[in-house]
């Protein structure tokens, strides 16, 4: 019959075997901590990051809307000029218009 280690052996190797386990548990739990830890700052680092960029976008933005902004102002401006001028040309052409039916009429009477 084959001779199995007495009852302390079996204790003392369960014992063994349980504190190895409980410091590898204990390690990974350690290592897994730290990289999560390492992984939060990486997070907020990335996070701030891109809010630094899009302050940068949105200020261009901000430039580029003030840009159009005055060149919608200036071209309304110019609108209006071209406008003033247009309607000054119809009323000189209508007075031409109104003196040339009087002058046609006086050289055909």
């Amino acid at each position: 019959m084959a001779q199995f280690p007495d009852i302390e052996a079996r204790v003392q190797a369960q014992e063994s075997m349980s504190a190895m386990l409980h410091a590898h548990i204990e390690k990974l739990s350690q290592d897994m901590t730290a990289s999560f830890k390492q992984l939060a700052e990486y997070q907020a680092a990335t996070e701030r990051d891109i809010d630094a960029r899009f302050d940068g976008v949105d200020a261009r933005l901000d430039k580029i809307e003030t840009r159009l902004d005055k060149i919608d102002a200036r071209f309304i401006s110019l609108e209006n000029r071209f406008e003033r001028r247009f309607i000054s040309l119809e009323d000189k052409f209508d007075s031409m218009l109104q003196l040339l039916t009087v002058l046609t009429r006086k050289i055909v009477e």
